[in-house]
């Protein structure tokens, strides 16, 4: 039987948060338009066609876990993230990217653009 703490518990009730951030940021692809280099908020919305304060949301959290670096109003790649979680890397997300997005509780469509219109090449998954 596994000895909890408080800190134990405290930690295994946010690793749902974390997942879903995961899932949905490399649904989203939000990832792979940072290989090039660092990115505003705006810049990134307008790159993956969602509304940027959504997104904003999201690429708080993925801060908040390391998985990327926030520097003033630009977001950047750590390596592991560069490594790991960018399309075409061999070492990419592809054990996560057929993740089932609307089943963990995260409507695709609230990070889209107000017109539901999503970049073409989002479409070529």
């Amino acid at each position: 039987m596994k000895d909890w703490t408080p800190s134990a518990l405290l930690h295994a009730s946010g690793m749902y948060w974390e997942s879903c951030a995961i899932h949905a940021a490399v649904h989203l692809d939000v990832f792979t338009p940072l290989s090039g280099g660092p990115m505003t908020v705006t810049e990134l919305a307008d790159r993956t066609g969602c509304v940027p304060q959504s997104l904003d949301r999201l690429l708080t959290a993925l801060c908040a876990m390391g998985l990327l670096i926030r520097q003033g109003e630009t977001c950047e790649l750590p390596p592991f993230s560069r490594d790991h979680l960018c399309r075409g890397n061999p070492e990419g997300p592809q054990c996560i990217k057929w993740c089932p997005v609307r089943r963990i509780g995260l409507s695709r469509d609230s990070l889209f653009a107000e017109d539901g219109v999503r970049p073409a090449e989002l479409d070529a998954e």
